[in-house]
């Protein structure tokens, strides 16, 4: 009598056992995107408004004003398209003096990512931007200083 009375339960029990190894689609994982080649990542839409936030840290060191002087980092109103070390009046670093860079997308994505690979002797005491997005949207802003 008493397996009378637990037989439902043992059907229930098989039945969902059964559809438990079967995922419906909406609850498979997507599969991983590739990763964003450097072409994808510097042609993506960026957010100046963004950039402006992030660069708060880096205002600590680096001025944006037309006519200001430099603070501890060379002041980066026009840095976008100028040639690296190209202010008379402040020390830069051997390194950044002997870089022949210009600053472009490609350039101060590279920079800002890790200063040190791009100038190994430079005196920048930045650690870099891991976020690929986060300097896209600095370089974003760096450009609206025109």
């Amino acid at each position: 009598m008493r397996l009378i009375h637990l037989m439902p339960l043992i059907v229930l029990g098989l039945a969902a056992c059964s559809k438990g190894t079967q995922q419906p689609d909406s609850d498979r994982a997507a599969p991983a995107a590739a990763p964003m080649t450097t072409e994808e990542r510097l042609n993506a839409p960026a957010n100046a408004e963004n950039g402006q936030k992030l660069f708060m840290a880096c205002a600590i060191c680096h001025d944006v004003k037309e006519g200001v002087g430099h603070r501890v980092g060379p002041n980066l109103f026009g840095v976008y398209g100028a040639p690296a070390a190209r202010f008379d009046d402040f020390a830069y670093s051997q390194g950044l003096l002997n870089s022949g860079l210009t600053w472009d997308d490609a350039t101060l994505d590279a920079y800002l990512e890790r200063p040190t690979a791009v100038v190994p002797r430079g005196r920048m005491a930045y650690a870099g931007e891991p976020n690929a997005a986060n300097r896209r949207d600095m370089i974003a802003y760096l450009k609206t200083l025109q």
